[in-house]
């Protein structure tokens, strides 16, 4: 039975799912007054929400039939300011709704597409339109100023205002501007802020885990075909379907994220709670998933409660917990009565699921049930008719608490209509859309930057500390100091943040607490340049804050432009992008997307005539194409299960994709070995990447896997000359990185005397031991890659001990 066939069974259901949330805001608020906390994280489409409410009351679902057209728009307006009001139940005083770092950049991207809506007019449309203001000047100004003092709701104001104007003004007006007016608002006023921002987060949660994130990516895409299905037997599209958020990857690190909150920070302390809100329905079905995958087989209280729907909190819902008034308690109240009656026998699902979970089918027969009872027939007539009664009763209810929480939020719309009015005033009087437009747009993307800079750069240079204390309790010799190439040749590129010192060198004079100036001022006053966004995801990849990195490095891409005094840069921001989406490989788009990035720096600089900038970019390539072999054959050798990431190469691909990457590296050793001034700090870093991942390909081809190598490929490298380039001298201001200590103990394991092999094995799994057990920030594919060496040494050298003593004596050197 469909919910349509009979009215009254679907109006049963939807009262079914508006109980259900009643209850579930009924917890939260007995879970706040027992002393909880919640944090509640938004997904990005709950802040496009509040920036666009008339095309959003799609999110009222079942509630949006009980309310007519005007209402809803004013009922999704007033669910958004409340969730961003501060004031949701059991909220931290002082705490604003949060969002993830992903989520965080989906925003920035409204903001984006905001100014491209505004960049559709051509400049002939703009100066046409504002020669029609500017001979109509004085009239709108007049207009605005009569408005501005009128003792009429804001919303009448700019009714008024809107319909005086240029039809294509109007449009702006009412669309983009609007919308970068409410996003604007909400940044400004701090009612949303990064989850990594807060004291209580843990910065090790954003650190890429690619098993989880593939289980979450893998429930998401399988919840996202489920109900595209659903819609087609149902006969309807989903018109909002690009609204919901679009990014899985994205969403999937987000699960990830807060799922870990759960099990590492939340679950052991019963006094806090972490809430997403979506409205995108396949990440609440992927949260019932990963509920009903648990082991244990008891329900998990944290998990049942762990994803909600905008729609759960609309105000007229959260009555008891908006206020402590007699009055409206009472009607309430009431409300709660006439549903409870009204929804006798029907299941409501158990205490903290996140949905009702009673169907059409199974209200009918509640209701065939109830019919038995009263006239003892089993016709039924009789609860239908009093059903139809209650639920006559039920909408008298509803129309007085939809009008209460009206009242109770007059103050908030409000607010947001003066804010709006005094915008669009704004920009009628002065007459210029253009700039005033884009000065709304930027304002707000500027704030959002800014703040997410002042935030981050106390953690960032505090992470740099810890980095530094961690890697001086570190003795071992060659394990030392950072794990990423950073190839960036220019000494004094950022003088202007850190004085006139190499960023490596810097790195270190802060690390000793020599801080002889502080560049969080310079860096919250030109938060949104590109300049400053890359210099911090320089120093992320520095300390080994892989994820943050990432997040700094694409704003750089963003940002940075191809004209200008430092277009050059835009090659290294996509340069260090690309290495920090190496270093946070987790799905197959990554490794597209990285190579895609090198690829334009390596025509770029091929065009320019760059040729030290073309070696980086090639290096880097090949160094992403190992990491990618290494880190999908790791992961094939896992035993098939749900949680098991999509492979980053094709397994049948990756014999040619490493003969590439060799071909790559050799290419740019012969061209480093006829540069005359390739002797600095830099170009010896450039070679010892070269030599590293030449190792990393003999390890996979002639020990791990035999077959991925071909007769060329290991005709292709020398082995020789791999292992003596490797064992060289560090020179004045190159820095050890533990993957060169390793890539040579494993390539002495080849070269060695069969003899010889057990002892160089040891050494080996020594030194693994020692990178393991450090506390360094490890990237992902060498964490899988480095237990495989583990495992294979261990074996190997069990190998060894069963080999009778004559043997090992026969081919030691």
């Amino acid at each position: 039975m469909s919910d349509t066939a009979d009215p009254l069974i679907r109006y049963l259901r939807e009262a079914a799912v508006l109980r259900h949330a009643i209850r579930l805001n009924e917890n939260d608020t007995a879970f706040s007054a027992r002393g909880g906390r919640i944090h509640y994280v938004l997904d990005a489409n709950v802040i496009r929400m509040f920036m666009d409410p008339s095309q959003h009351t799609h999110h009222l679902g079942a509630f949006a039939h009980w309310l007519d057209p005007e209402t809803r728009v004013s009922t999704v307006t007033m669910t958004a300011e409340f969730l961003l009001s501060g004031a949701l139940p059991g909220q931290p005083k002082g705490e604003p709704a949060l969002i993830s770092p992903d989520h965080f950049n989906e925003v920035i991207g409204f903001a984006t597409r905001l100014g491209q809506r505004l960049d559709a007019l051509s400049d002939e449309d703009y100066d046409r339109l504002e020669q029609d203001m500017k001979e109509r000047a004085s009239e709108l100004d007049a207009l605005a100023q009569a408005l501005s003092q009128a003792d009429i709701p804001a919303q009448e104001k700019i009714h008024a205002l809107v319909t005086t104007l240029p039809e294509k003004v109007a449009e702006l007006v009412r669309g983009p501007l609007a919308e970068a007016i409410q996003l604007k608002r909400c940044v400004e006023a701090g009612t949303i802020a990064r989850i990594d921002s807060r004291s209580w987060f843990n910065a090790d949660l954003l650190e890429s885990n690619p098993r989880l994130e593939a289980g979450w990516f893998r429930r998401i895409r399988a919840a996202r075909a489920e109900l595209e299905k659903q819609r087609a037997a149902a006969g309807r599209a989903d018109p909002h379907r690009n609204e919901l958020t679009i990014n899985q990857l994205s969403d999937a690190r987000t699960l990830a994220v807060i799922s870990r909150i759960v099990d590492l920070e939340i679950a052991d302390d019963p006094a806090d709670r972490c809430l997403l809100v979506t409205a995108d329905a396949s990440l609440r079905r992927a949260v019932e998933a990963y509920v009903a995958d648990q082991d244990d087989g008891a329900p998990n209280s944290a998990y049942r409660v762990f994803v909600r729907h905008p729609r759960e909190f609309v105000p007229l819902l959260n009555l008891s917990n908006m206020s402590g008034d007699r009055a409206m308690l009472e009607v309430f109240g009431q409300l709660k009565v006439v549903l409870d009656e009204l929804l006798v026998g029907i299941d409501l699902g158990e205490e903290g699921e996140t949905q009702a979970v009673a169907g059409s089918d199974e209200i009918a027969r509640s209701l065939a049930f109830r019919g038995s009872i009263e006239d003892g027939k089993g016709a039924g007539r009789p609860a239908r008719h009093i059903a139809q009664a209650k639920f006559e009763e039920f909408q008298s209810h509803w129309s007085q608490a939809s009008a209460l929480a009206f009242s109770m939020n007059i103050e908030r719309m409000q607010a947001r209509d003066k804010a709006t009015f005094d915008a669009i005033s704004q920009v009628v009087r002065t007459g210029d859309l253009r700039t005033q437009g884009r000065e709304l747009i930027i304002g707000g993307l500027r704030h959002l930057l800014k703040e997410h800079a002042e935030l981050t750069v106390e953690g960032v240079f505090g992470a740099v500390r810890e980095a530094m204390d961690v890697r001086a309790t570190v003795t071992a010799p060659g394990l030392i100091e950072m794990r990423v190439p950073l190839h960036l040749f220019d000494d004094e590129q950022f003088s202007d943040i850190i004085g006139k010192r190499h960023l490596l060198d810097y790195l270190r004079v802060i690390a000793k607490g020599r801080l002889d100036f502080d560049p969080s001022e310079v860096i919250a006053r030109r938060a949104g340049e590109a300049h400053v966004q890359l210099f911090l995801a320089c120093v992320c990849l520095a300390i080994g804050r892989w994820r943050a990195a990432r997040d700094f490095a694409s704003r750089a891409c963003e940002e940075s432009g191809a004209a200008g005094p430092r277009a050059a840069e835009a090659f290294d921001a996509r340069y260090v992008y690309a290495i920090a989406l190496r270093f946070t490989l987790a799905s197959p788009g990554d490794l597209r997307q990285a190579e895609a990035l090198l690829r334009s720096c390596a025509d770029h600089h091929l065009a320019a005539g760059q040729r030290r900038e073309w070696i980086r970019a090639t290096v880097e390539t090949a160094a992403l194409i190992v990491a990618g072999a290494l880190q999908t054959e790791a992961l094939g050798l896992q035993p098939v299960g749900r949680d098991n990431p999509e492979p980053l190469l094709d397994p049948a691909a990756i014999p040619g994709q490493l003969d590439r990457a060799a071909a790559l590296l050799n290419e740019a050793q012969r061209l480093i070995d006829d540069e005359a001034n390739a002797e600095d700090a830099v170009w010896n870093g450039v070679r010892r990447q070269i030599d590293t991942n030449l190792a990393a390909i003999l390890v996979l081809t002639r020990w791990l896997k035999p077959a991925l190598g071909s007769p060329g490929l290991l005709r292709a490298i020398d082995i020789e000359r791999v292992a003596a380039g490797l064992d060289e001298p560090l020179t004045a201001g190159e820095t050890r990185k533990y993957t060169t200590g390793i890539y040579k103990r494993l390539i002495l394991t080849l070269t060695a005397a069969p003899g010889d092999r057990p002892a160089a094995r040891q050494r080996a799994l020594e030194e693994l031991a020692i990178v393991m057990g450090s506390g360094l920030p490890l990237p992902p594919y060498d964490q899988l890659s480095f237990e495989w060496f583990q495992d294979r040494l261990s074996a190997d050298l069990r190998d060894d001990q069963d080999r009778p003593p004559h043997w090992q004596a026969r081919h030691s050197s």
